[in-house]
């Protein structure tokens, strides 16, 4: 939902292949040390005492880390603990798991035995000075981030930890000298620039922290955390021009970033919102929040990402934005009922909360609690009648329940609260047209198609549909080629927009450029079923038999439809026994229709958008 710096991320995650390589065990830890104390699987086993469950829960924890369920991987990683209490590769990975799942009281009591048997422990001392710090025990603080393993991500965590320590201790100088000695890579420099500034901020020098906001922020200017953070130093000093020109493009979106709008509303009624950072405990949670959030969009760097951001929530509990980028990690782990549990934290006097239900109620439709997501954004829309994204919300989750008529009503109120339909309800009509074309309401559907384009006519989405919707009538077929074709040139990798073109040709009988077409969606989406029995088809059709009896079989492996493996299966008997009329009959019948497979894959993509 929120955008960031594309720059600052590159920059920074250039080093995230060493910086996860390094981490322990659970963070794929190849150092020597580790490796020459590590006890691996064939040792468990050798030790175990005959029942195996120390080398099961050992094993069980891989399997369920693999498969990003943190939570059971903790479980199962405790249970392999308290069958052998000294192994130190299961007490590195039971310390990590349970620091990742937020169960920060005995994530401590490991760390604490951790840390005697590898001193430098990287997230052992970091979590165990944020424990010191908010036990007010600054010396303590100070001496467990100074001696982490020198390590990039680690090491800048510590010294800007160390630099806040120094902040709460009124002592900015000796922190700017901290901040002085980090590293000058650039994506070093960005938290450098930044937690310089905010420091400055909270130690009254603010004729220090303009020229690092504005350095950082000019690198940087997409990055919502440091435009409000930049914005609420311009306020303190009474610059409110410069702090709305810093917030107009977060809000100037479709979806206009909460925090950035909410505090526009506040300047608007004549309040003094504060700073962003006002101490330290809040500095030194930003720091381990920005690590967290960064190393979000690192595919390796998921599990370490879980970790700084619980350090985050640790130090400042209070952290909307930590907990709210926590919920969107397990929502991409496919933790759904882990990602309600930390949207639910975040308080209703948040600017967030919002985004948070609303994104509640698609994971509890995907967890097919569909009845509770219906309960919870009529629920939202008693506080908010007029809101568009409830209403399509709503809209969109009972035409996932196949109830059109009522997904009809609510999208009909959505768009009849629009006074001047423009671009950002172009979506609406669209929605609204896929719900009357599930209905059977064609003329009402094709009239809300055209609505939409005409609105915005570089909607792949809808360009495909009704161009695809056209071909499956036969009718308007010049017009429908073009649409589609238009759809496939705005996302050429889409393998769903790839098979309604083939499927066009196949419809008017030109199988050779079918095929070819089809062969390239498949490229695109080889899991898909619709698209491999496609191709099958049009293999058949130009005489390729052996091919599409190849295809078809694939796509019986995939999880097609109920009613599309009883086609397949019949198609490959037929194939099988030499019965070509018998294969050439099911062809020329009504084709699986691919409408209800590129419906699933758009609710997705909505749901994303909350």
């Amino acid at each position: 939902m929120f955008e960031h710096s594309v720059t600052r991320r590159i920059t920074f995650l250039a080093v995230l292949t060493f910086a996860t390589a390094a981490q322990s065990p659970v963070f794929a830890q190849a150092d020597k040390k580790t490796a020459e104390t590590a006890i691996g699987p064939v040792e468990m086993l050798s030790q175990d005492k005959g029942d195996g469950t120390l080398l099961g829960s050992y094993l069980a924890g891989r399997v369920a880390r693999s498969a990003k369920d943190s939570e059971a991987a903790a479980k199962f990683y405790s249970e392999a603990l308290d069958r052998d209490a000294n192994n130190k590769f299961i007490l590195e990975e039971a310390f990590q798991l349970e620091l990742a799942t937020g169960n920060s009281v005995k994530a401590k009591r490991l760390a604490v035995k951790l840390i005697k048997i590898e001193p430098a422990h990287k997230l052992g001392r970091l979590l165990l000075g944020a424990d010191a710090f908010n036990r007010g025990d600054y010396k303590a603080a100070e001496t467990y981030f100074k001696n982490t393993t020198r390590e990039p991500l680690a090491d800048m965590a510590s010294s800007i930890a160390r630099a806040w320590v120094q902040i709460a201790k009124n002592k900015p100088n000796d922190a700017f000298k901290i901040m002085e000695g980090l590293s000058k890579e650039e994506w070093a420099q960005y938290f450098e620039r930044y937690h310089t500034a905010l420091m400055a901020d909270v130690s009254g020098r603010q004729k220090v922290a303009r020229p690092a906001f504005a350095a950082a922020f000019k690198r940087s200017m997409r990055n919502p955390r440091l435009a409000e953070a930049y914005a609420r130093h311009a306020l303190a000093s009474q610059d409110t021009g410069l702090a709305e020109k810093i917030l107009a493009p977060l809000v100037a979106r479709a979806l206009p970033n909460p925090n950035a709008k909410a505090l526009l509303e506040e300047i608007a009624a004549g309040a003094n919102p504060g700073l962003m950072v006002a101490d330290a405990r809040q500095g030194i949670a930003e720091i381990f929040y920005g690590i967290g959030e960064a190393l979000t969009t690192d595919a390796s760097g998921g599990d370490l990402a879980l970790s700084y951001l619980q350090l985050a929530l640790i130090v400042n509990p209070d952290f909307s934005v930590a907990r709210y980028t926590l919920a969107e990690l397990y929502d991409a782990f496919k933790s759904y009922e882990m990602s309600i549990a930390a949207f639910d934290k975040i308080p209703q006097n948040s600017p967030l909360w919002f985004s948070g239900q609303m994104r509640k109620a698609f994971h509890l439709h995907t967890l097919e609690r569909s009845p509770e997501a219906q309960t919870l954004l009529k629920a939202l829309i008693e506080r908010d009648k007029q809101n568009l994204q409830i209403l399509q919300a709503m809209g969109t989750i009972l035409r996932g329940e196949k109830k059109y008529e009522e997904a009809v009503q609510y999208y009909t109120i959505a768009i009849d609260s629009v006074a001047a339909p423009d671009r950002r309800a172009a979506q609406l009509y669209y929605n609204r047209g896929v719900a009357f074309e599930r209905w059977k309401q064609w003329d009402k559907a094709e009239a809300d198609f055209k609505k939409s384009l005409e609105l915005d006519g570089e909607q792949a989405q809808v360009l495909n549909y009704l161009g695809y919707s056209w071909v499956d009538q036969n009718m308007n077929i010049k017009q429908a080629m073009a649409l589609i074709k238009k759809a496939v040139a705005l996302k050429p990798a889409d393998g769903f927009f790839v098979d309604s073109l083939g499927w066009a040709y196949y419809r008017q009988r030109d199988y050779k450029e079918a095929a070819k077409q089809l062969d390239r969606a498949v490229e695109l989406q080889p899991e898909d079923p619709v698209i491999n029995d496609h191709l099958g088809d049009a293999f058949w059709r130009v005489g390729r038999k052996r091919e599409a009896r190849f295809q078809w079989s694939l796509a019986m492996t995939l999880n097609p439809e109920p009613e599309d493996r009883v086609t397949i299966k019949r198609k490959i008997a037929y194939a099988e026994s030499g019965n070509i009329l018998g294969v050439t009959a099911i062809l020329n019948q009504d084709w699986v229709s691919t409408m209800s497979r590129a419906e699933r894959v758009f609710a997705k993509a909505l749901a994303k958008q909350f």
